[in-house]
């Protein structure tokens, strides 16, 4: 495994990082009526008002440890540190302020056949139908920011939260702190400061467990190209995989504000 590893590193050293050039920050407006849908325009993107549908949310199974390395950064660290942007579908994980402003649901169009069947059928799909994104920035200081994403013109552009008196900016974003573990087969760990949520399968439909440890493994046995890589995430506090398999572009030191 540490030299599968290793052979993703060494592509990852390949990749020509014109990111100072990627997309801008992109200003969100709270409307006064709910949208339905977060929607797109040609500078702005909208981000719909807080959803009266309700959605179970189950809490954390089990507590996890976190030992946060007392250390410089390795040099997988230090490769590995720089902007993360991957395209997903409705189901992937996002920070609990934006699902709050989003209804996961699933329709099943014939309920007496095996609704939860198709549900998870759905989620295994969920990549094929790229429609969010998501945008993370890890600094070598082991902190980072996953920044709420939208796609604008096919290309992810993180948001930023406008204030609607007086125009003021602020990072609509979610801090974490990350490592990469070599006692656990080089997992890249995350732990964020505020609750994010992932949609699962339930009984009825769709429910929402809330986490705040994420874990990602380099999918090894799927090339994307020298900068492009399929991750396998995982939420430790539910013992839960997300059946989907993101593609994750890695532009090593880029940062959207340098």
């Amino acid at each position: 495994m540490i030299e599968v590893f290793r052979t993703v590193l060494l592509a990852l050293l390949m990749v020509v990082c014109a990111c100072k050039q990627k997309s801008r920050a992109v200003p969100v407006d709270r409307p006064p009526d709910p949208l339905g849908s977060a929607t797109v325009g040609t500078d702005m993107a909208a981000v719909a008002a807080v959803s009266d549908v309700k959605v179970e949310r189950v809490p954390p199974a089990k507590p996890i440890a976190w030992s946060p390395p007392k250390r410089p950064p390795s040099d997988q660290e230090q490769l590995l540190a720089g902007t993360w942007a991957a395209t997903v579908g409705e189901y992937a994980t996002r920070s609990k302020y934006m699902a709050d402003r989003v209804v996961f649901a699933f329709d099943a169009k014939d309920k007496g056949k095996d609704l939860v069947g198709a549900i998870v059928t759905a989620l295994e799909n969920d990549s094929k139908v790229s429609t969010n994104c998501i945008w993370l920035e890890l600094r070598t200081d082991f902190t980072g920011i996953r920044r709420e994403c939208m796609l604008v013109n096919g290309s992810p552009s993180a948001l930023d939260q406008n204030d609607a008196i007086t125009g003021a900016k602020s990072d609509l974003g979610t801090r974490f702190d990350w490592f990469i573990d070599s006692a656990d087969k080089n997992a890249i760990k995350f732990r964020f400061h505020a609750d994010m949520v992932v949609p699962a399968a339930g009984p009825t439909g769709i429910r929402q467990l809330v986490f705040r440890h994420w874990t990602m493994r380099f999918d090894t046995t799927s090339s994307k190209g020298e900068n492009r890589f399929s991750m396998i995430e995982s939420i430790p506090e539910h013992d839960y995989t997300v059946p989907a398999n993101y593609v994750y572009e890695i532009h090593s030191g880029a940062y959207l504000d340098k």
